[in-house]
């Protein structure tokens, strides 16, 4: 794990391909807060150290792609962002030389 990411605070970030926005989770000053907002240099790393992901519809269809970061594993964030937006149903990710595998 990267160690930049490591040592802050964050206890998630992700974003989606074709979304200008990326979602940090952290800690600040004692208090969670989400951010939403374009940091390049998180998205650099995101995509470094991340997990690939992508959620869709009930019909596997409606792909929408992106990268997410966490000191844990990936958790369903993207999936609930989706559901709420876009009726997304399943969230999906994929390890280096591997298929996708359904959270």
């Amino acid at each position: 794990m990267n160690k930049e990411l490591k040592e802050k605070s964050y206890h998630y970030i992700y974003f989606f391909d074709n979304k200008n926005w990326i979602e940090i989770d952290c800690v600040k000053n004692g208090r969670v807060v989400k951010l939403k907002s374009i940091h390049n240099d998180l998205v650099k790393l995101v995509k470094k150290y991340g997990v690939r992901f992508k959620t869709v519809d009930d019909d596997n269809g409606d792909d929408q792609y992106g990268y997410y970061w966490s000191k844990h594993i990936i958790d369903f964030e993207p999936l609930d962002h989706m559901e709420a937006d876009r009726g997304h149903t399943m969230l999906y990710y994929k390890e280096p030389k591997k298929d996708w595998q359904v959270l």
